[in-house]
């Protein structure tokens, strides 16, 4: 599966010479319902009793009553409790395609930018490989997830109480409104803080410069690339952006300076 990373002209030079990646907190992203489920009355009595039975070592923490109840919801909707279940994990996004008008114009500053090309094969990596992608390992395997669009927020937990559905829980990070959508988005998500992590390099198979690219900065980023391929064995391919002749589409060509 190939991903993209839309940046500016500066991140791709650090993105190339460092092989590191910045990971955010969602509470930092553009989006107030990034990872912010649905806290819903249907359910929550299910879910309070599973808290106390798994959590509560007999001890009843979470009463149901009404009053009780409702004073819980306002806690499980607010800031501080998305603060709390969002600390020790951050994203890195990524897009389906590089082709895409608005994402040039917002994440890769007016086409003076470039997307860079990331590849990832599960047949590449052994489970055991899998199962150490969140953190033990001195650098990150990127493992992209499809972004789900909706209209209706994704619920914290189902009618039952469960937080481990494939809508609830985790999969609400993977869940946005359907105003996003243009986007196409993939999202690397990781067992930490915020903060800039090193990745296997080797996932990235190809840049695509952005049509107002200056001459300057595309030759240090070319260079850049080149001394990559040379000295740390990545495969990447560079293309240039350029307009459709007949659509509103854009569409790559071989490099040049």
């Amino acid at each position: 599966m190939k991903f993209y990373k839309y940046v500016t002209q500066e991140v791709a030079k650090i993105i190339i010479r460092d092989g590191t990646l910045k990971f955010t907190s969602p509470i930092n992203f553009n989006d107030p319902f990034d990872y912010h489920p649905a806290v819903l009355e249907t359910g929550f009595k299910k879910f309070a009793n599973r808290l106390n039975t798994e959590l509560g070592q007999g001890i009843k923490r979470y009463k149901t009553n009404h009053r009780e109840s409702l004073k819980h919801l306002q806690s499980l909707r607010s800031e501080r409790f998305r603060e709390i279940y969002t600390g020790e994990m951050s994203v890195s996004c990524f897009s389906e395609s590089p082709y895409i008008l608005p994402m040039w114009a917002h994440y890769a500053d007016n086409h003076k930018g470039c997307v860079i090309e990331f590849e990832f094969n599960s047949d590449d990596y052994s489970s055991n490989d899998i199962l150490l992608l969140t953190g033990k390992l001195s650098y990150i395997i990127l493992v992209p997830f499809h972004v789900n669009y909706s209209p209706n927020r994704p619920p914290l937990y189902d009618n039952q109480g469960r937080t481990d559905t494939e809508t609830t829980g985790f999969y609400a990070s993977l869940t946005k409104s359907k105003e996003w959508e243009y986007e196409k988005e993939l999202r690397v998500i990781i067992k930490k803080p915020e903060g800039i992590y090193s990745f296997e390099r080797n996932q990235m198979t190809g840049i695509y410069f952005g049509m107002k690219v200056s001459s300057s900065d595309k030759k240090e980023i070319s260079r850049l690339v080149d001394s990559s391929n040379n000295y740390t064995g990545t495969k990447i391919r560079k293309h240039d952006i350029v307009m459709a002749y007949d659509k509103f589409e854009l569409t790559k060509i071989p490099f040049r300076m």
